[in-house]
């Protein structure tokens, strides 16, 4: 990193100094850009765009950031060119592109605004992603897309257009998932960017089914399931095949949290399940028993554009030893500590199958849980008016 924050207390640094430049803006705090529709002020001219945007378009056109009104239709054209070409040549039948009319997903300062309420709302619940190397490198559009509409769903506004988003995608998972290991045909050989991305943009919508509601049940209980074998059958749940295939650290440590975090979306589906179709028993296939990764770094080494760093000394647990009646309780624990760290509703889910008593089924410590899940539902930018930067 070239260009480096000097403000006392402040470690911020960026591949360009124009970034750097608007971050300095935020330590001054100075609100000089007024919204003319409501009393929301702002220090940074993007950051009144973004807000206008996300709380006061209509869905129909967008104002440029010259001030000129850009129509639908344009930029429909802009985004079916952006988004080519898709993760996988189109002959062989990865997403096609969405026709969209919301210029939020269209043109560049609204799509940087969604990715920075992505990054401030949704990744603190679910960190999949690195965010310096999908802020910094070309992302594949599938991804891209699946991010764009988790920011606008986060922004707590244009709630029609992020059900028809979501829709959209939830029909991709239909056409990816609807048979088992049936994305796995698909998949480049071995594991790599290229699968990870398809991974993690297969996850975000089903994750988003959390936020829906009961009434996408019917196909995330099923998706979240194919989406397991799938990251079974490559081999991503065992962590020996993700030495083997010499990733680098943080392509090896996205894949580690692709479990971690499929896991929790499984506890929430199932937990879903149970309370709103009492006629439906919990599925059981997944267990921290078959979490054979290694833990996840810790957050302020995952938020730095370092490679994530490593303890030396004995060979690291896995989380499904926490699993193991071997390990003593006092250290067990102790090792639970930084998984709650790291994420506290998953560490929880864990240390309620980790003290699972004999005589207790899988239905008692789904309720166990149940005091530690849907915390990510409260955190919204309600309106889109408490937004701040996300650099």
């Amino acid at each position: 990193m070239g260009f480096h924050c000097t403000y006392p207390g402040c470690s911020r640094s960026y591949v360009r100094k124009e970034h750097l430049s608007r971050h300095q803006k935020d330590h001054n705090n100075l609100r000089e850009f007024k919204c003319d529709r409501c009393p929301a002020s702002f220090n940074r001219k993007d950051l009144l765009s973004r807000h206008v945007s996300l709380t006061h378009s209509s869905g129909t056109s967008a104002e440029s950031a010259e001030g000129q009104v850009v129509q639908a239709d344009s930029l429909d054209t802009q985004v079916e060119a952006e988004l080519q070409p898709h993760l996988f040549p189109p002959e062989e039948g990865i997403w096609p592109p969405a026709p969209s009319t919301n210029p939020l997903l269209c043109d560049a300062i609204h799509r940087t605004a969604l990715e920075d309420v992505y990054f401030q709302y949704f990744h603190p619940h679910w960190p999949i992603l690195h965010q310096h190397t999908y802020r910094n490198t070309r992302q594949p559009p599938d991804l891209v897309r699946c991010v764009l509409i988790a920011g606008l769903c986060m922004s707590g506004a244009h709630r029609e257009q992020v059900k028809k988003q979501h829709e959209y995608l939830v029909r991709c998972l239909g056409r990816e998932l609807a048979e088992p290991l049936g994305i796995n045909k698909k998949m480049p050989q071995g594991l790599g960017t290229k699968s990870l991305a398809l991974f993690q943009a297969l996850l975000i919508p089903i994750i988003l089914c959390t936020y829906m509601g009961p009434e996408t049940i019917a196909q995330s209980i099923v998706y979240i399931k194919h989406l397991f074998l799938a990251f079974d059958h490559a081999g991503i749940y065992d962590q020996a095949t993700l030495d083997s295939a010499g990733l680098d650290p943080i392509v090896e440590e996205q894949y580690r949290r692709l479990v971690l975090l499929h896991f929790k979306t499984f506890i929430h589906i199932n937990t879903i399940l149970t309370e709103n179709y009492a006629m439906f028993k919990p599925f059981e296939y997944l267990h921290p028993s078959k979490l054979r990764i290694r833990f996840p770094s810790t957050s302020s080494s995952w938020s730095s554009d370092a490679s994530p760093s490593t303890v030396p000394g004995e060979e690291p647990l896995l989380v499904s030893d926490l699993s193991q009646s071997g390990v003593p309780g006092p250290r067990l624990y102790g090792l639970l500590g930084p998984l709650v760290a790291w994420d506290f509703t998953t560490g929880m889910i864990l240390g309620c199958f980790i003290s699972r008593q004999p005589d207790e089924n899988y239905a008692v410590v789904l309720k166990r849980a149940r005091p530690f899940l849907f915390m990510h539902k409260s955190h919204f930018a309600v309106d889109g008016t408490d937004i701040e930067a996300a650099t």
